[in-house]
């Protein structure tokens, strides 16, 4: 990773003590679940849409190269992937806030 992408990182301490790092590209759509690829891809998964339903660009590389999740076609296979096998319904940030 290069200098400036590290410079866009934030580190956030949990609640036990434990520090994080969330990187600039994550922060980026970090409230902002409406443009976030891999949230999009999460969400078709939970509306029963086909796989090859991805509405980005497919990226010439191969299926297990970590550089192909640093596309939006990759986080949004992603998130399809793991929305897949969640039981569906409403995403977290879509569900009423409860008491």
């Amino acid at each position: 990773m290069d200098d400036d992408q590290d410079a866009d990182d934030a580190e956030f301490e949990l609640p036990d003590g434990r520090k994080v790092r969330i990187t600039g590209r994550a922060l980026e759509f970090f409230d902002d679940h409406d443009g976030c690829p891999f949230c999009i891809g999460r969400a078709a998964a939970h509306r029963g849409e086909p796989e090859d339903s991805n509405p980005y660009p497919a990226v010439d590389m191969s299926v297990g190269s970590v550089d192909r999740y640093e596309t939006d076609y990759g986080l949004w296979l992603a998130g399809y992937g793991i929305g897949s096998t969640e039981p569906g319904g409403l995403l977290w940030f879509e569900q009423p806030n409860r008491d």
